[in-house]
């Protein structure tokens, strides 16, 4: 009698056991903090930056037509260049598409020097130590817009991309001929100050995080040729009015420049931004 009574204690407590807890449900689980995931970035928004580096500007001066049977005399120096930029990139897959406007002042682009006319400059009475060329030019700022393509790398932290597009340069380019202080023989060639042209080149450009990125670049910059006449001093027989013809001899300005630069970026999110 007592084994059966012990027996069904104990089944009846295990069926509460089991019983329990179906009748209750699941058992609430413990809570866990999942860690958001970062926002997926690409290339894609509106952006601005700054940047700075090095140019070489290159200068010819060229003797149209033969007036001192100089043909060309060329001239080469490296500068300082920088300035800011604004842009816009469109991403699409890895191919990313955009359009760039920068603006650069240049420092100690300047090139040219005094030429002495003859082999015996400098030397006795018969030099020509006061007679001679003073060529000069220089670009003082330069603008450019762009188009860009490029490839996007390692998950869009990367771009590799090439630009090209049209320039804007300012400056001044003068070839003045000294004739031993004698105004009546003196020439004056002054190019214009404003001068078009065409720029291109590749970029390299890594991004930080969505909104900061670093970039370096190359950019050659072919500013058209620039041809005139005399055109002073006023006085000389060369200037119009005077006993010479001042179209009937020309001097040819060409400029080029290659600059190499760094340059960090902000993307900006929400219009026309990216995530």
């Amino acid at each position: 009698m007592k084994l059966n009574t012990l027996t069904k204690y104990c089944l009846t407590s295990i069926a509460l056991a089991v019983a329990i807890p179906v009748f209750a449900g699941p058992m609430p689980m413990a809570e866990k903090n999942v860690t958001p995931m970062a926002p997926s970035c690409d290339w894609t928004g509106l952006y601005i930056g700054v940047n700075a580096g090095v140019t070489e500007f290159k200068s010819d001066f060229t003797d149209v037509n033969d007036w001192e049977n100089r043909a060309t005399s060329s001239y080469e120096k490296p500068a300082f260049i920088g300035g800011g930029q604004i842009g816009y990139n469109y991403q699409w897959q890895d191919l990313v598409f955009g359009i760039e406007a920068d603006f650069s002042g240049l420092a100690g682009a300047k090139n040219g020097t005094f030429r002495y006319n003859g082999e015996e400059a400098g030397h006795g009475e018969d030099g020509f130590e006061n007679e001679g060329f003073d060529d000069y030019a220089k670009v003082d700022f330069m603008a450019t817009l762009r188009g860009r393509i490029g490839i996007s790398l390692l998950d869009n932290k990367a771009l590799l991309y090439f630009t090209a597009g049209g320039a804007y340069a300012h400056g001044k380019w003068d070839d003045y001929y000294h004739y031993y202080d004698e105004l009546l023989n003196e020439a004056d060639w002054r190019g214009d100050d404003w001068r078009w042209g065409w720029v291109g080149g590749f970029g390299f450009e890594y991004a930080f995080n969505c909104h900061w990125s670093m970039r370096a670049e190359g950019l050659y910059t072919w500013l058209e040729s620039d041809t005139t006449g005399i055109t002073g001093p006023e006085g000389s027989r060369y200037v119009a009015g005077g006993s010479r013809y001042p179209n009937s001899w020309n001097v040819r300005f060409n400029d080029e420049l290659w600059s190499y630069r760094v340059g960090i970026n902000y993307k900006f999110t929400g219009f026309l931004g990216a995530h």
